[in-house]
Formats: C-alpha cells, sequence, structure tokens
C-alpha cells in the first residue's frame, strides 16, 4: 500500500511542480509575443487535446510526471493554414528571450511562496519551547534554565515555539548579553558562550534538550531482514523487559541494545497482547557498518503530544505572504549550501536523490498530514528552481549565459559552441540523474538487506 501512496502523492509533486515550471515559460512567452504550439500536462502519447483560440494546442499527456511547453522557432512548425498568434522566439530581442528562460525557474519560487502562505494562512502548528533537560555545566545549566521551564522571551521578543527559539538564538552571536525568560517569571541572565572545538551547530552547543513525550517500549515497525524480524517480532509488541531488567521506556530498550558492545544474544521478554504471560525471545544483534554499534531492527510507536506542548497560530494574507516569502528565502539559502558543498565536494554525493527518493519522502510526508506534504511540496518547488538556474546548457540557466553571451557580444553564439554546450549540458545532466538513480537503487537494496 505505501507503494502505491509514494508513486501518487510524487505524481502530485513532480508532476504539479514541473508543469507549473513550464506554465511560467508558456505565460512568459505569451506575455512577450512569441508563439505557443503546445502545452502539455505530462509526457508521452497526448491522451486528450484541445486547441486553444490562440492556436494553442492543450494536452494532457500519458505519463503525468511533469510536463512541458513548445514555442515557435521555426514558421515550417506550423501546420498547414495555422495562422501563428505571435512571433518565433528567435525574432524577439534578447532581454525578452531572457524573461522566458527565467520565467519557469521563478515560477517555482513563486509556488513555493504561495503554498507557504497558505500553511501559515491555515495555521502553522509547531512545540511550544518547554526543556527537557540541559547538559551539565552547559550554557544553559550556568544560566539556570531547568527541566520542565517553558521559554517566554529573548531579550524581550516572544518565543511561543521551538522554531522561534532557534531563530532568536541563532541570529545572534551569543556573546552579547541575552535574557531568557521563563513562563514561571524568572529572568535569567546568559552567560557568553564560549567556542568549541567540536563539529557543533550553535543550537547544539547550547545544551538545551526539548521536551519530549515519553515514548512506550512498544514496536512500531520492524525493518525486515534484521535480527528482530527474523526472531519473529512485530508491530504492536510490547517490550516488558530485556535481560532480565525491566524497561518501562523506549529510551532504556535504546540504552540496553547501545551497552551490548560485545553484540552477544539478548533475551526480550514481551507481550504480543495487552495482560498475557511475558515470552521469551532470543535476538542476536547486528553490528553496524562502523563496527561497534549493535542494532535489532526495530523502531518506536509513535505517540500523540499533548495540546498543551502544542502551538497553532494563523496569520493574516498580508502577514502569511511576508512569511512565506521569509520561508522560501530561508529554504533557496539552505538548498544553495547544499548545492555548493556538492560542487565543492564537502558533501557526499550520495546525499543525492532521484524520483525513487522523491517518492519515498512525498508518500511520507503525505502520511504524516498536509502540512508536512505542503512544506515538503514548497521545498521542493525552491529546489527545481535552483537546480534549472544552474549555468549548464539544456537547463535555463544555460540558456540565460548564452543570452547573457549575446547580448555583450552583440550576435548570438556560434551554432558549433551552441551544439558543443548542448553536448556538454546532456553528460553533466545525464551523469546526474544516472547517480541519482544510483543511489537511489543502492539505498533500496541497502534498505532490503537490513
Amino acid at each position: 500500500m505505501n507503494i502505491v501512496e509514494n508513486i501518487l502523492a510524487a505524481i502530485v509533486v513532480l508532476g504539479g511542480l514541473v508543469t507549473f515550471h513550464e506554465f511560467g515559460h508558456f505565460l512568459a512567452a505569451r506575455w512577450c509575443g512569441v508563439h505557443v504550439l503546445a502545452f502539455s500536462f505530462g509526457f508521452g502519447k497526448p491522451l486528450v487535446s484541445v486547441r486553444g483560440r490562440k492556436g494553442t494546442r492543450f494536452m494532457l499527456s500519458l505519463l503525468p510526471l511533469g510536463g512541458y511547453v513548445r514555442l515557435l522557432n521555426d514558421p515550417d512548425e506550423l501546420d498547414e493554414g495555422e495562422v501563428p498568434h505571435g512571433t518565433t522566439m528567435g525574432a524577439q530581442p534578447c532581454w525578452k528571450r531572457a524573461i522566458i528562460m527565467a520565467a519557469g525557474p521563478a515560477a517555482n519560487f513563486v509556488l513555493a511562496i504561495a503554498v507557504c502562505a497558505v500553511m501559515f494562512m491555515r495555521g502553522a502548528t509547531d512545540i511550544t519551547p518547554v526543556i527537557g533537560d540541559v547538559g551539565d555545566s552547559s550554557w544553559a545549566a550556568r544560566g539556570g534554565l531547568q527541566a520542565d521551564q517553558q521559554i517566554q522571551r529573548i531579550n524581550g521578543e516572544a518565543t511561543p515555539t521551538w522554531s522561534r527559539v532557534k531563530e532568536v538564538l541563532e541570529s545572534r552571536t551569543l556573546k552579547a548579553p541575552i535574557t531568557i525568560e521563563t513562563t514561571d517569571g524568572v529572568q535569567h541572565r546568559m552567560p557568553e558562550l564560549a567556542a568549541s572545538s567540536e563539529a557543533l551547530s550553535l543550537w547544539q552547543r547550547t545544551g538545551i534538550v526539548p521536551w519530549q513525550p515519553t515514548l512506550p517500549p512498544v514496536i512500531g515497525k520492524v525493518v525486515p531482514n534484521t535480527p528482530a524480524a527474523i526472531a519473529g517480532l512485530s508491530e504492536g509488541v510490547r517490550i516488558v523487559a530485556i535481560d532480565d531488567q525491566p524497561v518501562v521506556s523506549w529510551e532504556e530498550v535504546l540504552t540496553h541494545v547501545r551497552s551490548n558492545t560485545e553484540h552477544r544474544a539478548m533475551r526480550l521478554s514481551v507481550q504480543w497482547s495487552p495482560g498475557e504471560t511475558p515470552r521469551t525471545v532470543v535476538v542476536q544483534p547486528q553490528t553496524l557498518g562502523n563496527g561497534r554499534d549493535a542494532v535489532i531492527g526495530i523502531q518506536p510507536q509513535n505517540v500523540a503530544w499533548p495540546a498543551t506542548h502544542l502551538y497553532q497560530q494563523r496569520y493574516p494574507v498580508h502577514e502569511a505572504i511576508m512569511r512565506g516569502v521569509g520561508r522560501t528565502w530561508d529554504m533557496t539559502v539552505l538548498t544553495a549550501k547544499g548545492v555548493w558543498q556538492l560542487v565543492s565536494g564537502a558533501a557526499s554525493p550520495r546525499s543525492l536523490g532521484g524520483p525513487v527518493m522523491i517518492a519515498q519522502v512525498a508518500g511520507a510526508s503525505a502520511r504524516s498530514g498536509l502540512e508536512t506534504f505542503l512544506d515538503f511540496m514548497a521545498y521542493l518547488s525552491v529546489s527545481l528552481g535552483i537546480f534549472n538556474l544552474l549555468p549548464i546548457p539544456m537547463l535555463d540557466g544555460g540558456q540565460l549565459v548564452y543570452l547573457l553571451a549575446e547580448a555583450i557580444k552583440g550576435r548570438p553564439l556560434s551554432m558549433r559552441m551552441q551544439l558543443g554546450g548542448r553536448v556538454v549540458g546532456l553528460i553533466v545532466v545525464g551523469g546526474l540523474m544516472l547517480m541519482a538513480f544510483y543511489f537511489d537503487l543502492v539505498r533500496t537494496l541497502t534498505n532490503l538487506v537490513r
């Protein structure tokens, strides 16, 4: 069932985002006076075709994983007797062709802003900033913060959610004076945050651990082909004890498994249904790739957060749009940094994901709720916009580079140079697609083996 849900979610996300990208090109071409031959939702054989009043064929095609727009480049492309409603693409001045090329990525950014604005208008749910724990001798501990306190303001600025707390803290160096006010009325004058030699984010260095509900020792998922699956464990099974030591939370289960550094067989006392007499199951842990950590292949059952720890705020249209712009900008910066890390070699190409990963994430986000699905859709729309702006021939960014060179030289690049660029672009884009497919396949096979 998850596979079907993943495919349907991928069709909605990829099909919608790529088609909207092409719709940006379509609108810009119409505005610039270029005749549009065809606009299709989907690829392959047209299933439905309708000719619009300006001569454009609007089509619904067989494969709904995107779409395309076809602009008039040569009068010979017109059907016999067809009258063009505009000029060819090449007849337009350089600046108009640049607008048409840039309109596709721009449409993706506009869509991301709109999706984020809708999320803010309908109400974004976040977690209230209740402290679960503070690290010993940490910045938070030295400032007097304690477990179960709720952060209300930082330097007088309201912080109703953890997201806002992190935004406010990370916007400061934590060397300037900071006062944190908690809901119990206490004002904490925080010390200067010392530099750290460890590769930790600023937030990790604060020592603040957000409160989370206690997870019961109940199995929510058993990973196929793992020790737990081989031992016959299944979803819904409650772990009562491990090696005769009672456990009452999932954290205790993790502690027992992780402390088994010798990877010896473990005796789990489990209940398949409430109230039944516990049965003993022997599980032989697996070793992770680092050769140290032990795993048995189980994941916890999710529990609902109490309403007192959830915060939801709806924003008026104008403020929702502004927040949508801010959220889209944050996504753009994050994505651009990720691209730069890949190009510079700071990040592994193994992080690349193709259609399989997109389908899996789309399906998982859809199952998590509309808010999560919309957030993923906005993020992917930004990623698509940035990818198409890369200066690679075949992509919009490469075409914009050609047009810039044409504007500087006063004439188009030679056909030989353009064709050479297309070959290079085909190799680069094709290579990226093959790498993404390869890593998709490796991840899928690895998950099946585990």
